[in-house]
């Protein structure tokens, strides 16, 4: 996992990059929304909701979530958030 922070004069960007598997094109779109689980996350404990969380929080703050992703190459979500 690579953490990578960019600062910028009105902006501060937080992503965490990974090497697994990633994200297929069709999943994309619902990664945030609730109780949506991809199939590799069907095979591990939990509801779904914990990405649709993060969106609320950064949504009330002012901020934004989101995520690139690459099948096969791993992904990089991020939040992007005013200083």
């Amino acid at each position: 996992i690579e953490l990578k922070i960019q600062d910028e004069e009105r902006l501060v960007r937080l992503s965490v990059i990974d090497q697994g598997c990633g994200l297929s094109p069709e999943e994309l779109p619902y990664v945030f929304d609730r109780f949506f689980q991809t199939e590799a996350g069907k095979k591990k404990a939990g509801s779904g909701l914990g990405l649709a969380i993060c969106k609320a929080i950064m949504n009330a703050h002012g901020g934004q979530i989101g995520v690139e992703s690459n099948p096969g190459k791993g992904s990089c979500f991020f939040i992007v958030i005013p200083r």
